[in-house]
């Protein structure tokens, strides 16, 4: 059986997640196909990738973001109000937050 490619799994998450589009905090970093075994954690140390490697894992998958995603994280805390609202929390709170 043929693995998934880095755009099948994003759309994956996407699709449980409930979105349409990829959230600004988020990028693939490094393409790739015919990926079988994923690594997850929440931070990703560079023994971390060295440990997925020597597991035969094809894919690294990290929580908080690095690299081009971290330009954008600031993007994140518009979409955090968006939902403060739509939860009921008033603008001046959810402004003072976000």
């Amino acid at each position: 059986m043929d693995g998934l490619n880095t755009e099948e799994l994003m759309k994956i998450g996407l699709d449980l997640a409930g979105w349409k589009k990829l959230p600004s905090d988020s990028a693939v970093h490094v393409k790739g196909t015919n990926i079988k075994k994923v690594f997850v954690s929440i931070d990703v140390s560079p023994f971390d990738i060295y440990f997925a490697k020597t597991l035969g894992c094809d894919c690294v998958l990290t929580h908080h973001p690095i690299g081009k995603s971290a330009v954008s994280f600031h993007k994140v805390f518009d979409r955090h109000m968006t939902y403060m609202l739509e939860k009921g929390v008033k603008k001046k709170i959810s402004n003072f937050i976000g």
